[in-house]
């Protein structure tokens, strides 16, 4: 059974914008006391987002 954690958007806004690598990003979960299911589900978002943002940035360079 899976537990539901809430996906803090604005944090990962500020890593997208930051350019923060996966690696910081959990580094910077587990110092302020996230589990790892938390940290797990917020870098699974972040790298959903950013492949977004690629294949719309190829899809333009495309057109």
């Amino acid at each position: 059974m899976s537990e539901a954690v809430s996906i803090n958007t604005n944090k990962i806004q500020q890593w997208i914008v930051n350019k923060s690598d996966v690696e910081n990003i959990r580094n910077e979960m587990m110092a302020l006391g996230h589990d790892e299911f938390s940290i797990e589900a917020h870098i699974k978002e972040y790298k959903k987002i950013i492949q977004s943002k690629k294949q719309e940035r190829d899809l333009c360079l495309q057109v």
